[in-house]
């Protein structure tokens, strides 16, 4: 089964890529789709680098730095994207999001030879990586903001498209963090595999509101004007 390892990430980066396409090719540009266009791009690249690393047994630290590099960037956007559906734009202010997500990929440029691949197979990549326990924090906050953002929009608006778009989002998050809230309750009764492999697995599962980020963008472009 090794020569198969990495094989689900590739998979997925297909179909992520194929949602890319459709997306540059349907959706209104706006600040919602662009900042949607980009997290599936991420996504993509994410898989797409796990899929290297695993099939052709790549472990060079630079490989597996980029790839965090990519994913602690995805919270922040996730955040920036809510905000967009909701607001239809984002505070300056609120630009400081990103900030965290700078100083982990100056940090740990510094700390680059201390990442390594600890496993992989058809599934899943583990790795091993410097103050993981500050990033997991780092990297769940902004999504759960995320989800309170648009958990308070469906509550304040009953009805309406921007609402229903945040509920499609918004199931999105909550599936693709199943698998965290599932790591951290094992963990409690000293399971740790789960856990160990997080960043792969909610890699995976992204997938799901990567989709619905999609269809949000495609969906919710205004419609031409009749001629």
């Amino acid at each position: 089964m090794e020569t198969w390892n990495g094989i689900i990430s590739l998979l997925i980066a297909c179909i992520e890529l194929i949602l890319l396409v459709n997306i540059l090719a349907l959706a209104e540009k706006n600040k919602t789709s662009r900042s949607g266009i980009l997290i599936i791009a991420l996504l993509f690249c994410y898989q797409l680098i796990e899929f290297i690393i695993c099939h052709f047994n790549s472990e060079a630290p630079a490989l597996i730095y980029t790839a965090f590099v990519i994913i602690s960037f995805l919270p922040p956007l996730s955040f920036y994207h809510s905000a967009n559906l909701i607001r239809g734009g984002f505070s300056s202010r609120l630009k400081l999001i990103f900030l965290p997500s700078i100083f982990f990929s100056l940090l740990y440029l510094l700390m680059i030879d201390d990442f390594d691949v600890t496993a992989c197979s058809v599934f899943y990549a583990s790795f091993n990586y410097p103050l993981s326990t500050l990033f997991g924090i780092f990297f769940y906050l902004p999504v759960a903001a995320s989800m309170l953002h648009l958990y308070l929009q469906i509550k304040n608006e009953k009805s309406g498209k921007r609402t229903f778009l945040s509920k499609i989002i918004l199931a999105g998050y909550i599936i693709a963090l199943l698998p965290a809230a599932a790591a951290f309750i094992l963990a409690a009764f000293d399971s740790y595999f789960l856990l160990s492999i997080i960043e792969s697995i909610t890699g995976k599962f992204a997938l799901v509101p990567a989709l619905c980020i999609g269809f949000v963008s495609i969906y919710g472009r205004k419609p031409k004007t009749l001629r």
